[in-house]
């Protein structure tokens, strides 16, 4: 989420581009939800959806943007603000963590829980959390 932030505020051009993704990222949360509709579901519900949908799309129509906007990677964000070689590092870490990797399932508890695994998370965490509350306060002055 840092290196989104830092990224972002490195032009204005870039916050409108990530920007145009949050009207279609809730489009596709909105879909993903109709996905999982049954014969149980209130109809109404997912009336509901679509006019969410159709207002979102509205809007984003309204003001020129895009409906299915360019979608810069993490990895590219971080590697073009300077953060290459330690978004690698952290992602190697984390993506056993968050995906279904074999040594996430099939290790033990206690060895995926070992501390030098899970302190450079917390460190960095912590880190990541720190600067991006830097940087808010430097926007409020």
């Amino acid at each position: 989420m840092n290196a989104v932030f830092r990224y972002c505020l490195s032009s204005k051009s870039r916050l409108d581009a990530y920007a145009d993704q949050s009207g279609t990222d809730e489009i596709s949360i909105y879909k993903a939800i109709k996905g999982l509709a049954d014969e149980d579901t209130d109809p109404k519900n997912l009336e509901i959806l679509e006019q969410h949908i159709s207002q979102i799309r509205s809007v984003l129509e309204k003001h020129g943007r895009s409906l299915k906007p360019e979608r810069t990677t993490t990895f590219q964000m971080a590697k073009e603000i300077g953060l290459k070689d330690e978004y690698e590092s952290m992602y190697g870490i984390y993506s056993k963590y968050v995906h279904a990797s074999a040594w996430f399932v099939l290790r033990k508890r206690d060895h995926i829980d070992l501390p030098m695994y899970r302190m450079p998370m917390q460190l960095h965490t912590q880190l990541y959390a720190a600067d991006t509350l830097c940087r808010l306060q430097e926007l409020g002055h």
